[in-house]
């Protein structure tokens, strides 16, 4: 069917899918895999890109790929505890969590699982059976954007940087688990080396182009770099 002949029918389209969008907000997809706090690799996000209109067999520039997440911050109270919340808002000044507009509905509704989102997901980097976070923050006065880690104690959360740069976050950014395991190995790249995490590590991942992952080393956070 070609809806590009027929400006009604193209109306029909873009109403009906702008639609399917709305109401995708919060419905977040049954992952057992994140429910382990663990995604094999970022193969699946570089073999799979957002579908393209000739795929949709539609002739028209899919709404999906274009339109920014119909969710807003609020989302973020569903997935973080109201503990970490109070710190982010009273001893985290001038961090702020990113506006989920900024990414495509595609690749937030693509990574929003029950527990995690694009830029956030909980894990146990520092391997005391504690619940910590992921997340991808951004500072509007210093214009730097920062990968965070909250780390659960008995007097609350503290937060540990992984990683700052000085820009804008950028809408092909997220966030993956890796699950620590005896065998769980990553190899850099650039360098001949692998690295065995002792904890959970973070897939660092820049929509079909590179990828890092992040580990927790001795209190620090160093890197691999995995894909590029």
């Amino acid at each position: 069917m070609n809806l590009s002949g027929s400006g009604n029918m193209r109306s029909i389209f873009y109403t009906v899918t702008l639609a399917a969008l709305l109401s995708s907000c919060g419905n977040a997809e049954k992952d057992p895999r994140r429910d382990s706090m663990f995604r094999d690799s970022v193969a699946a996000a570089k073999k799979d890109p957002a579908p393209s209109a000739k795929e949709n067999n539609a002739g028209a520039i899919p709404v999906a790929d274009v339109m920014p997440s119909t969710c807003d911050s609020s989302i973020y109270e569903d997935y973080l505890p109201s503990s970490l919340q109070d710190f982010l808002e009273k001893d985290f000044s001038g961090w702020k969590l990113v506006s989920p507009s900024l990414w495509s509905g595609y690749w937030f509704d693509k990574y929003k699982t029950d527990s995690s989102l694009v830029d956030l997901f909980p894990a146990d980097f520092n391997c005391d059976d504690k619940t910590d976070y992921a997340l991808l923050m951004y500072n509007a006065e210093r214009k730097e954007t920062g990968l965070w880690i909250f780390i659960a104690g008995k007097a609350g959360f503290s937060a540990e940087k992984a990683d700052v740069w000085e820009n804008q976050p950028e809408a092909d950014l997220g966030l993956y688990a890796i699950q620590r395991a005896p065998d769980r190995a990553v190899t850099d790249v650039y360098e001949n080396k692998t690295v065995k995490p002792d904890c959970d590590a973070i897939d660092f991942v820049k929509f079909e182009s590179a990828s890092r992952v992040y580990y927790r080393a001795n209190g620090k956070y160093l890197y691999v770099q995995t894909s590029d």
